[in-house]
């Protein structure tokens, strides 16, 4: 078996979609149920510290909705919360303790992540899944 993944599908040579090659096409979007996106940041997170341990780590009502993120987006919000959570740390004098995340330092990294696929984008990619899903 050979699987290949692209973002650009439209651009896949026809005679690489024949029968016996690369022939069955899936659609894999950004995921978009509440409860999916805060599992991925979760399994992001699991060997974080939390100061309230995992109670603090309610992110299905966090993520904004109407914004769709992508893998990328996920593994950003999580570095950039890291990072929030060290100024957080270093500009309150507690460089001697291990490092601990709040859900807030999320929310905080949330309000600058720009995300990675716009929304012209996004609905090119929509065009491009109906296209798949029609052959």
């Amino acid at each position: 078996f050979c699987i290949g993944a692209t973002n650009r599908p439209d651009l896949i040579d026809p005679a690489l979609q024949r029968p016996g090659r690369f022939d069955q096409l899936v659609y894999i979007g950004p995921p978009t149920d509440a409860k999916e996106r805060g599992r991925i940041l979760k399994a992001l997170t699991r060997n974080f510290d939390f100061e309230n341990g995992d109670d603090d780590r309610d992110f299905e009502n966090m993520l904004p909705r109407n914004v769709a993120l992508t893998g990328a987006d996920f593994y950003a919000l999580t570095v950039d919360a890291m990072m929030v959570a060290v100024e957080r740390q270093v500009n309150a004098g507690e460089t001697d303790r291990k490092l601990r995340l709040r859900i807030e330092d999320f929310s905080q990294a949330l309000s600058s992540l720009k995300p990675s696929v716009s929304g012209e984008e996004m609905d090119y990619y929509k065009e491009v899944r109906n296209k798949v899903l029609k052959s």
